[in-house]
This record gives C-alpha cells, sequence and structure tokens, in this order.
C-alpha cells in the first residue's frame, strides 16, 4: 500500500476517507480503534465518525482522533512529563532575560508593561523558528550580519545580535521548569520522534494536512521510516506549494498525474454586493431561508465580529444551526465592565470616583442584575436612585457633585429614604441595615476591591472573588460569551497566581495595561452540534469538511484573505532568509480553504460589500477569472446589487381619551411649553405630560446646549440681581464682578468635569457675554423690574378656567415708560406669529395654528404683563444672546391688539382640543424632520 494517498480536491474528503478506511481496513469487529487518525483540527473527526457508521450500518470502535497539536503533545508525553506554559510566564520570562542579556533593548521601556508588546513579538518569533527547527548557526549567519549591520532601527540590529541568547536562555529555563510553549514542543517531540513506540496502534493517518512545520514534517519522516504512518493528502501537491513541500519532504516516488483525476468545472456561482456589515448579513439571511438542505450547507464567516448579529438573524430562520468560530472575548459584556471598572480607577481622584465613570459601572446591565439579596429589582431600584440623586432629579448630599464617595452615597438619609420608598410601592419590603448592606457589597465588589491593587497575586484574588460572585448571584448564564469570558477569567486567575512573577510590585495602571494587552488577543472557540443543521464556520474551522450549499461573506481583500502584519521587529526579508515566510504561506493556506471549499460545492453564493475604500478579494477576483476562461466571455457570473430602499413611515398611533384623561387635563397647569409641544404633535404631549415621561439625563463630558443655556440664565440673573428696582449700571466695576462670577460658575459646573477642553468653551461663552454687555450697555433702561420670576395665573375661556404658569427672564421699565418683556435665548432664535395678514385668514384648526402662530410664548407672556400694567406701552421681545439683538413681538404699524386677540382664540381652541373627550391623541402631522429629533419616536415606529 503507497504510504501517501492523494484525494482530488473536488471530492468530499470525509467521504473518501471513510470509505479507504472500511475498504482496506475491514473487520468483523467492527474495531477501528488500533488507527489514530491526525487532522489539523477537531471537527473532521466528528464528520468521519457518522460517514463510517453510514457505511458499516451500526455501531463501531471509532479510530483515536488527535488533532496536530494533540498528536505532537501525545508524542512528547510518551518521552517525558511537561507542562503548556501560560501566555503572561512566557512574555514575562523574554522581558527578564532581554533586561539581563540586552538592557539597551529594554531602554525607554524597562517597565513589564511597556515592553509586553516587544516580548509578545519576541516569543513569537522564537516560536517559529522552533517550530521550523532553526538552527543555531542560522541564527548566527543573522547575528553575524546583524553586527555588520542591517537598514533597520538600531533596537532591531541589538534584537538580532541577541536572537540566539535570548533563544538558547529561553529554552534552558524551560528545561528547567518542564513547562513549553507551543514551539518548544514541537521541538522537543522532533528530536525524541525516531524513538518512540507507537505500539497502541497499527497506524497512525496524517489526514487533510495542508501545512506542516518543518517539525512535523520530521515527525512524520521519521514515524512513515517506521512503516507506521500514512498520509491522505487533498488536492493536488503540483498545484500547490505547501502541498508540494510536504510530499517531496519524504523522498517517495510521485504518483502518476492521473491518479489525481482532473478537477472538475465549477459550481453554480452568484455574487452578491452589499454597501455595509447590515446589508451583508441580511443577505446572507435571505439567501439561508431559501436553503434546500440545511444539514449540507455552510455559511462561510471570515469576520468573526459579524457572528453575533448574525446568529441573531439566523434564530428566526433555524430551529437549529451549529456555531463554530473563534470570537475576541473583549467583545463581552463581562469584559467590557471590567474595564469600566478599570476606567473609574484610573480617574479617580484620592477616594472619589469621577461620578460619569461611577455611573457607568453601576449602570452596567450585569450589575443591575445581580441579588445580592432576595431580589435583583433591590439592585436596580438601587442603581436607579443613586443615577437620580447624582443628575439632580432629587436633592441628596452628592448631588450635581462632578467627584463622589462611595461612603457619602451609602451614608446619604434621603437616598436610603427614597429607595426604601421606591421598594415599599412596589411591593418589595426590607430593611434600612440590608439595604446599607446591598449597597456596600456594591461598592465593595465593583469599586473597593480594586483600590489597592500592587502585584498579580492580588489582582488574581480580586479577579477571583468578581467572577465567582457574578456567578453564584449574576445571570451570566442568559448570554454563552459570557459564560466563555467567566471561563477564561478564572483560568488567567490561576495562571497569574501561580506565575514566577506573581509577587513582583507593579503599579496599578502597569496591572490594567498588561491585562488589557493580554485579553486583546483572546479568543473563544463556540462549540455547538457540528453534525446537525446549517453549519456557520470561520476559514480554518472548514478544513477537510465538505458542504454542497456555500454561502460566503465578506469576500473583501483585507477581510478573506486576512493575512497577519509581518513581525515589526524582524524585518520580513530576515524571516525569508531564515526559512519563515508567514506572508505567503498564510496566504496560500487562506487560497487553499476558499479553492477547496468552492471546488467541492455544488451551489456558491458569494457576498462582498462595494465601496470607495473596498475591493474584491483577491481569491475572488481569480474565481471571476477562471469563470469567465471557461465559457470564453465576460460577465458569466451573475452580479446582484442589492439594495434596500430606506422609507421613513411613522405609524398613524392613536390614543383614546378617557375620562380620568379628560379630567386630568382640566385641572393641568399649563405652560407655554407645553400648548408649543401640543402644537407640535399631539401625541408627543400626551407622552412628556400626562404620561410624564422624559429623556433619561446623562452627564456628559461635553456639555449640550440645553445645559450651556441654564447656565448663563443663572449667570445672568445672579449678576444682573443687583440692579433689581434700580437702573443697571454696566461700569467697569460691574464687568469685573460679572466675570469673576462667571469664572467661579464656569469651574464649578464645567470646567471640573471637561479639563482642558473646557478651554475653548470658555472663550466662546466669554466672547458671546462681552458682546452681550457691549449691546445692554447702550440700551436705555430706567430699572429692571424682575427677573427669573414664576406666575401662576387663571385663564378663562366661555366660562372654562384653565390653569396657566409661565416664567418671565427679565421686565424692564425703559426711560421712555413702557414695559419691555424680555425672553433670554442662547440657541437658535425662536420665532414669533406671523404678519397680521396671515392671522386675519387663519382656520381654526392645530395645523393652522401651528403654521401662523407658531409658538404662544411672546402673545401668552405680553397677555398677561399687559394685564398688570393695563395704562402702558408694553412690548416683548426674544434677546438673541448668540449674536446680540432684540425680535419684537410689536413692530412699526402692528396692531397689537388684533395680534393679540388672534393668539388667544387660538389658544382657546387649542386648550379646548386638549380637553375634548372627543378629540384623540395623535401624531397626524408626520414631519419627518420633526419626528426624527422626537424622544418618542421609536414609540410610532
Amino acid at each position: 500500500m503507497n504510504n501517501i494517498k492523494i484525494f482530488p480536491i473536488q471530492t468530499n474528503f470525509i467521504n473518501e476517507t471513510a470509505d479507504f478506511i472500511v475498504t482496506n481496513y475491514p473487520s468483523e469487529t467492527s474495531d477501528f480503534s488500533r488507527l489514530a487518525f491526525v487532522f489539523e483540527g477537531k471537527r473532521p473527526s466528528l464528520f468521519l465518525k457518522k460517514a463510517i457508521a453510514k457505511r458499516i450500518g451500526g455501531s463501531f470502535f471509532p479510530p483515536v482522533f488527535f488533532s496536530i497539536d494533540e498528536f505532537i503533545s501525545y508524542l512528547l508525553s510518551k518521552n517525558m512529563s511537561f507542562e503548556n506554559m501560560p501566555n503572561m510566564e512566557r512574555w514575562h520570562i523574554i522581558y527578564s532575560l532581554a533586561k539581563k542579556i540586552a538592557p539597551a533593548l529594554i531602554k525607554g521601556r524597562t517597565d513589564f508593561s511597556n515592553f509586553l508588546p516587544w516580548a509578545m513579538e519576541i516569543e513569537h518569533v522564537i516560536d517559529l523558528m522552533d517550530l521550523e527547527n532553526i538552527s543555531d548557526q542560522e541564527i548566527e549567519n543573522i547575528e553575524a550580519s546583524a553586527c555588520i549591520g542591517y537598514e533597520v532601527p538600531d533596537t532591531i540590529n541589538i534584537l538580532l545580535k541577541n536572537i540566539k541568547d535570548l533563544r538558547d536562555l529561553y529554552h534552558g529555563q524551560m528545561n528547567e521548569t518542564k513547562s513549553f510553549s507551543k514551539g518548544f514542543i514541537y521541538k522537543k517531540a522532533m528530536e525524541c520522534s525516531e524513538n518512540i513506540d507507537f505500539h497502541e496502534f497499527d497506524n497512525i493517518f496524517f489526514a487533510g494536512i495542508f501545512y506542516a512545520h518543518k517539525t512535523v514534517k520530521i515527525i512524520i519522516k521519521n514515524l512513515l521510516e517506521q512503516n507506521k504512518t500514512q498520509l491522505i493528502i487533498h488536492g493536488n501537491p503540483s498545484e500547490w506549494k505547501s502541498l508540494g513541500s510536504l510530499y517531496s519532504s519524504f523522498n517517495i516516488t510521485p504518483l502518476p498525474i492521473e491518479d489525481t483525476r482532473t478537477e472538475k468545472k465549477l459550481p453554480l456561482i452568484k455574487l452578491y454586493t452589499a454597501f455595509d456589515t447590515h446589508s451583508s448579513i441580511a443577505i446572507a439571511r435571505d439567501l439561508a431561508k431559501k436553503t434546500v438542505n440545511p444539514e449540507t450547507t455552510l455559511i462561510l464567516l471570515p469576520k468573526p465580529e459579524n457572528m453575533v448579529p448574525f446568529v441573531t438573524e439566523l434564530a428566526s430562520i433555524f430551529e437549529s444551526f451549529n456555531v463554530s468560530l473563534g470570537y475576541p472575548l473583549n467583545r463581552s459584556s463581562f469584559y467590557s465592565l471590567i474595564e469600566l471598572i478599570m476606567k473609574a480607577q484610573l480617574t479617580k481622584k484620592n477616594k472619589a470616583y469621577y461620578v460619569k465613570d461611577y455611573l457607568g459601572v453601576l449602570r452596567h446591565a450585569l450589575v443591575k442584575s445581580l441579588s445580592i439579596k432576595k431580589d435583583y429589582a433591590i439592585t436596580r431600584i438601587i442603581v436607579h436612585k443613586i443615577e437620580e440623586a447624582s443628575n439632580g432629579i432629587f436633592n441628596s448630599s452628592f448631588s450635581g457633585q462632578i467627584f463622589i464617595n462611595t461612603e457619602s452615597i451609602e451614608n446619604d438619609d434621603k437616598l436610603m429614604t427614597t429607595i426604601l420608598e421606591t421598594l415599599e410601592h412596589m411591593g418589595l419590603t426590607t430593611s434600612r441595615e440590608d439595604l446599607t448592606e446591598v449597597m456596600r457589597e456594591l461598592h465593595n465588589l465593583l469599586f473597593n476591591l480594586w483600590e489597592n491593587i500592587n502585584s498579580f497575586y492580588k489582582f488574581a484574588g480580586v479577579i477571583g472573588i468578581f467572577v465567582e460572585t457574578f456567578i453564584q448571584k449574576g445571570q451570566l448564564a442568559w448570554y454563552p460569551l459570557n459564560v466563555k469570558t467567566a471561563e477564561r477569567l478564572c483560568e488567567f486567575k490561576d495562571e497569574i497566581e501561580n506565575s514566577s512573577f506573581s509577587g513582583e510590585e507593579f503599579t496599578k495602571e502597569d496591572i490594567f495595561k498588561i491585562f488589557i494587552n493580554m485579553f486583546e488577543h483572546e479568543i473563544s472557540p463556540f462549540t455547538g452540534s457540528p453534525l446537525k443543521g446549517v453549519q456557520v464556520l470561520g476559514p480554518l474551522e472548514t478544513r477537510s469538511l465538505n458542504f454542497e450549499h456555500v454561502i460566503i461573506m465578506d469576500a473583501n481583500e483585507g477581510v478573506f484573505p486576512r493575512i497577519r502584519a509581518s513581525s515589526p521587529l524582524i524585518p520580513y526579508e530576515i524571516l525569508k532568509i531564515l526559512g519563515i515566510d508567514p506572508r505567503s504561506r498564510e496566504n496560500e493556506i487562506q487560497k487553499y480553504l476558499f479553492t477547496r471549499i468552492v471546488q467541492s460545492a455544488k451551489n456558491i453564493d458569494i457576498i462582498y460589500q462595494k465601496g470607495a475604500d473596498k475591493e474584491r478579494s483577491r481569491f475572488l477576483e481569480e474565481l471571476i477569472w477562471r469563470a469567465e476562461q471557461e465559457k470564453n466571455a465576460l460577465n458569466v457570473i451573475p452580479l446582484q446589487n442589492v439594495s434596500f430602499p430606506a422609507r421613513y413611515s411613522i405609524k398613524q398611533n392613536i390614543v383614546k381619551k378617557t375620562r380620568d384623561i379628560t379630567d386630568f387635563l382640566k385641572e393641568f397647569c399649563y405652560s407655554v411649553s407645553s400648548v408649543n409641544t401640543y402644537l407640535k404633535c399631539p401625541l408627543m404631549f400626551y407622552y412628556k405630560y400626562v404620561l410624564g415621561l422624559k429623556e433619561k439625563e446623562e452627564l456628559e463630558d461635553e456639555p449640550g446646549g440645553k445645559e450651556i443655556g441654564t447656565f448663563i440664565h443663572e449667570l445672568l440673573e445672579y449678576t444682573f440681581g443687583m440692579f433689581k428696582n434700580k437702573k443697571p449700571v454696566l461700569n467697569d466695576e460691574f464687568k469685573l464682578f460679572f466675570f469673576r462670577a462667571f469664572d467661579t460658575m464656569f469651574h464649578k459646573v464645567f470646567e471640573s468635569r471637561m479639563a482642558s477642553s473646557a478651554f475653548l468653551l470658555k472663550k466662546i461663552i466669554q466672547y458671546r457675554l462681552q458682546e452681550f454687555l457691549k449691546y445692554e450697555s447702550v440700551r436705555i433702561v430706567r430699572e429692571i423690574l424682575y427677573l427669573e420670576k414664576k406666575f401662576k395665573e387663571e385663564l378663562f375661556f366661555n366660562g372654562v378656567k384653565f390653569n396657566f404658569k409661565y416664567i418671565v427672564d427679565r421686565v424692564d421699565a425703559l426711560e421712555d415708560g413702557s414695559i419691555l418683556i424680555l425672553d433670554y435665548k442662547t440657541g437658535l432664535d425662536a420665532v414669533k406669529p406671523k404678519e397680521n395678514a396671515s392671522l386675519e385668514t387663519m382656520p381654526m384648526d392645530r395645523l393652522s395654528i401651528k403654521k401662523n402662530i407658531r409658538s404662544f410664548q411672546l402673545p401668552v407672556y405680553y397677555y398677561f404683563e399687559k394685564k398688570k400694567y393695563p395704562s402702558t406701552q408694553v412690548n416683548a421681545a426674544f434677546y438673541s444672546l448668540r449674536r446680540p439683538k432684540l425680535t419684537y413681538l410689536i413692530e412699526k404699524n402692528t396692531d397689537i391688539d388684533f395680534t393679540i386677540k388672534q393668539s388667544m382664540n387660538a389658544l382657546e381652541f387649542i386648550l379646548n382640543e386638549i380637553t375634548s373627550h372627543e378629540t384623540d391623541f395623535c401624531n397626524i402631522s408626520k414631519d419627518e424632520e420633526e419626528c426624527s429629533y422626537c424622544p418618542f419616536n421609536s414609540f410610532c415606529g
């Protein structure tokens, strides 16, 4: 029997291998347990078992299956005891050795956290050297050339000069501890492979291996010489460099080319273009819906980041499907919580936490679902009430503070009383003592525990407590990725707790930096039911597997293939001199995976994104070129430019008025803002004023327009308050007082949280206020009558009473004896009613009133204030502070009586409509622009 068996790339590798086993190793007892199969990964063994069972029609003793890594470790374990060295341990050893033998290498990066990226790259390069069995002589040649000086940065030449010593010492330390890296395991296994006795197996098959490291080739060669091994290759060695190299390594006469058969013509291929990730997922979902046989369908996801949104869509189509690809753990919500905790620690001042980062931790969904006492609802209410108190929704000792102390929160009486009242209203009873205990446990778990970390041993302890608490009292199981993250964190805890450097002192910042750097590279393999339903796999998970219908997503350059950049430390040319060419190797591996999947399928749907910065994969371009060659014509593969027309459709929502609602509305105290809201959208009025809903207030780093407006109103009320019932004198003394007050208030409200970015905002507001004072100084004002004064009035229309309230920013008595009502505007200029000609022809309906009155603000202010000064000339104006100017309600030749009469008639109509039982609340305007900014637009979607 030939020691090498070749199956054509278009054949079903698993089926061919199953036929080969059953034909060549017949057994009356169906016992194949003395055969061993070594695949590149673990998944093919499951499919091969199924295929064998189908052929023999019953149960059997299966072969022993290994992945290539498992087999190499198994081989070495027959010769010696060893363990896998954790990542952090390997990197720290490299760091310690570099400090010892090449101090110039760590110049400028003496801390482990700063040297870590270098340690990772150095260890990676040494691992490659071990995997490819690079000799000391080859490394010495590189070192000799480095002494002359490559045209690279000095630090890289220093590394090259010391790489052999680093490697030797690194190997020595691993031999001493019997804790090995992957490359060293392969190297040690190679060295002892000649003398290993595999008496437990009759034959060992290396099946579907495409690329083999030099150490693996030597191992296979040694086993071949013992007549203990056979290779089963998938593809023509003459067409693939890696297969040819594997084939030629064993000095075996090549098989006749006809034995590999001619590759068949291409399957049915269709192309689809998308414009972003979501459209790609939508196309793939629609294609998956049409699949005839889910059991033979593959959805290939080259980008692991797209896995969660795609699987969410897939769940609505199939009852069962299998997902098996690596997913970055740093995308899990459990990991994001740890990042938030670390951020809160790093922005802490003394014992006080920056409120935004403190609340960011508390608001995390996993925190709010902790069942510390009885019910997780207690934790949720505590979090919400702390947030409301800090945002000033109700007063507490820490309301409005930028930095808060956990003890002051735990001891705040008003907060505790509010929480207890809310819980009682919800039917949850608890004591003040239990509430304090929950709050302290939360603070301890999320903040206090993390404050005094100064070594990895302490950090491991904190991680252990943190994970255990969330396992016991949290709801991690709701999301499998969080479970995977928790498992990896437990492994990480054990690794660093038992590491050689666990007791060394590090700064907390360095520990956090190292942790984040390490978890950037952590990938979680998803496990499912590999033999059931549609398979959702990454490219590497498809090794040795075949499918009839294949949907390939993201067939774009830079995604498939996605080639790891060359080591930033060792120039690519130097690696090639050493016989290491990771870039070409990776490109060929991915091309082989693509070709094998395409060649063996019947139907292929390929999706790629189209855009200025996106181009089709080189693999796809070659496939298109080959198809055009076969047909001797252009554009032979159908291409569908998929589009998803965006139509903004606002659903007609209607809320019926009950008797209770109309009773409430008749007693409601109206304001200009509430009436203007109804003008804009009756449904918005209902949500905001009847239900009392409002947007959640956030304490942002950058203040919004509303916050800036409030700040300026308060500043003007405070500084101009000295002129109440007096003539305002804006002299130098006042301006000095004004800007001192501005500095003090600005620092308190903005500077403490905005840091350096507050400088520009301060300059802009300061300039606007200087311009305002210039404009104000030339206005002739006899006295300021009042500032920011609140009023409550009663309006009567046809004997029906309406309660009304309003706040006037400022009222001036002018030198000519008239009264001027002012409303400050810090944003865009507000609008006043149209000219009387428009008001005269205005029909009395809501949309016409909205179009012509536009805002009731100035007319209502005028109406109420005029009643106080019946014999005095009164006017009202918007006072723009952005570019100081006054926009008067009454211009020359304006019949103010008619304007006010029409405005009040319109107000009467609107108030009657609001309180009418016959008129429902609805979003009848459907104004797309207005609706897009509405805080309640999701209710109407």
